[in-house]
Formats: structure tokens, sequence, C-alpha cells
């Protein structure tokens, strides 16, 4: 359904199934979410993103190194 002001449209209504459907339409419509994926797509067409292994590999470097750091944490709270 089309809500309109003078005429114009300003609004839409869209039945939903669920929370997971709101979310997806929440999101496609985001501007930052959509700035995000260009300046993503752009590294991509450029040949400036990780590679599937590099990914992974960083994330795990991360999870190590904060693992690092909460034990480090914890015993200084002792």
């Amino acid at each position: 359904m089309v809500v309109t002001r003078n005429g114009k449209p300003v609004a839409v209504i869209v039945g939903v199934q669920d929370e997971d459907e709101i979310e997806r339409l929440l999101m496609a419509y985001s501007p930052r979410l959509q700035a995000i994926l260009e300046e993503l797509r752009r590294e991509i067409r450029e040949g400036d993103a990780l590679t599937h292994d590099e990914f992974w590999a960083e994330v795990e470097a991360e999870r190590a190194q904060n693992g690092r750091r909460k034990r480090k944490a914890s015993r200084a709270n002792r």
C-alpha cells in the first residue's frame, strides 16, 4: 500500500512474515550499510580485498590476541 500526501507518495506499507524480514528490509534501505557494501565492492573490483584464507587467518590471529588479553586481565585481577 502506498501512502500519499497531497497526491505524492511519501511512504509504503509492506506486509511482512517475521522479524527477519523486517530486518532485511531495514538493512536494504540503510544508507550506511549501502555505503559499506559499495566500498567493499570497489575493493573487490580493484583486487584490494582479502582472499578467503587471508580473511580467516586474520580472524584467527585476532581471536588469539584477544584470548591473550583476557588471560592477562584475569591474572591482573587476582
